[in-house]
């Protein structure tokens, strides 16, 4: 027995981030694996079909895709400018 975390993109993202990724990844800009996003309804149906028992929900964060997409790429290639995005980014936490 065990427990999980589970976090994945929201398909009804106000800033249309499902949208986003399909067009980088189609143009060969998005370099983060396979996303594939979903309401919280069909997720808490994918957990309890699969065997696990959803025990709480939390609030969803939603953020600009555009910003959080900046922000990995800061802390994957320009560290330092990671700090100015980590401020934009704390305004949606």
């Amino acid at each position: 027995m065990g427990g999980a975390i589970v976090g994945v993109p929201n398909r009804h993202d106000p800033f249309m981030r499902p949208l986003m990724v399909a067009v980088l990844d189609r143009i060969g800009l998005y370099g983060y694996g396979f996303e594939k996003s979903c309401s919280r309804s069909a997720l808490r149906r994918m957990l309890v079909a699969t065997g696990f028992e959803v025990v709480a929900e939390t609030g969803i964060l939603f953020i600009p895709g555009w910003l959080r997409m900046l922000d990995l790429a800061c802390h994957a290639w320009w560290p330092p400018l990671a700090r100015i995005t980590g401020l934009a980014v704390r305004a949606f936490a």
